[in-house]
């Protein structure tokens, strides 16, 4: 289908096209080459095709209207923040010994339970985030996260 100096792929048919699937054995060899190491070819062909599967959402989000572009992009910061969120209280979780029983309830809640939040670009210095706490969690479960985030900015400062 193509070579390492006229490397192409197959962006609007399925990842594993036979074209892609090509490509995947010309990216494969040549990455190996260019590390000079011996590598898991497995892994290397999955990274490349989870990396394709981006490439493909984000040639499909370029070609819809500029609204619909800046709302998923919206989404994906949001989502972003959650997960950052997330695995912050997590890794307090792991590393202080009185928070270590909760690991597996903060596990449990994962990502998608985190606060979400919205901003707003009011006065021109920037975003301004407010939290949104979802309508189905109890208070209570914010006020214990909120421990989280004290110990955290503890140890940071």
């Amino acid at each position: 289908c193509c070579t390492v100096d006229n490397f192409r792929i197959d962006l609007i048919g399925p990842p594993q096209s036979p074209w892609n699937m090509s490509a995947a054995n010309v990216f494969v060899a040549a990455f190996e080459q260019f590390q000079g190491l011996e590598m898991d070819l497995k892994i290397v062909k999955d990274a490349f095709f989870t990396r394709l599967k981006t490439l493909k959402q984000d040639f499909k989000l370029a070609k819809k209207p500029k609204n619909e572009q800046k709302s998923r992009n919206t989404q994906k910061r949001r989502q972003m923040r959650k997960r950052t969120l997330f695995t912050q209280r997590y890794d307090i979780a792991l590393q202080d010994p009185c928070l270590q029983r909760h690991l597996e309830l903060l596990g449990r809640l994962g990502v998608d339970r985190m606060s979400s939040d919205e901003s707003d670009e009011e006065d021109g210095s920037g975003p301004v985030f407010r939290v949104r706490r979802p309508n189905w969690r109890a208070p209570i479960v914010g006020r214990w996260l909120q421990v989280f985030d004290s110990v955290n900015l503890k140890r940071r400062q």
